[in-house]
């Protein structure tokens, strides 16, 4: 009876201290954040805290960077943001609107 309550308690122990250690881990990370700011931030502290698995999961993939349109337009120079309005004010330039005056 006394080494089945010492398993219970030894794994109840391990699993606590990972609960701190990742929702500390996490939290300290989520400090960084710049995104959430005022109640929000401490909304998600909170619930970092109440449910870290599912909420840091959560977190996790909506802070994750998505890729911009850099990636699909120039694979060569990823910096060069691509701008359609010269493309379209050149065309415009070149062939102008008919006034049926002709």
């Amino acid at each position: 009876m006394a080494t089945e309550s010492i398993f219970k308690y030894s794994l109840l122990t391990a699993v606590l201290i990972y609960y701190f250690i990742y929702s500390l881990k996490y939290s300290i990370i989520f400090k960084k954040n710049s995104f959430y700011i005022g109640r929000r931030k401490v909304f998600h502290y909170i619930m970092i805290w109440l449910f870290p698995f599912v909420w840091i999961s959560i977190l996790k993939s909506i802070l994750k960077p998505t890729p911009g349109s850099y990636s699909y337009h120039d694979k060569k120079n990823p910096e060069k943001m691509e701008d359609n309005t010269t493309d379209w004010v050149v065309w415009a330039a070149a062939s102008p609107p008919n006034s049926g005056n002709n």
